[in-house]
């Protein structure tokens, strides 16, 4: 499993690879079937700068979470974490 979750961690940006946590932050809440919807989440990173995002969940059953960065001279879609079960709780594909 591990060897899998090196091989992930290989295609991140240099800087993704350097933060510690990836605890997400969610402010507010979104139910399944709800219309999509944006919220705000944060990275705490190495240097306790928080890299904010905005990521939007599509209103299925197994959402798909779109993450955009919202950090200097980058913004493009990073991963796909998926969304199990409830939109409070993010599961990390890698993790």
């Amino acid at each position: 499993m591990s060897g899998i979750l090196d091989e992930e961690r290989e295609k991140e940006p240099q800087f993704l690879r350097d933060i510690e946590e990836y605890r997400l932050i969610f402010l507010g809440k979104s139910s399944l079937g709800e219309e999509p919807s944006v919220k705000r989440l944060a990275f705490h990173y190495k240097n306790d700068l928080p890299i904010t995002f905005q990521q939007y969940i599509a209103p299925y059953g197994a959402a798909t979470v779109s993450i955009t960065f919202s950090y200097p001279a980058m913004e493009a879609p990073l991963w796909q974490p998926r969304i199990e079960s409830s939109m409070a709780e993010a599961v990390w594909s890698g993790e």
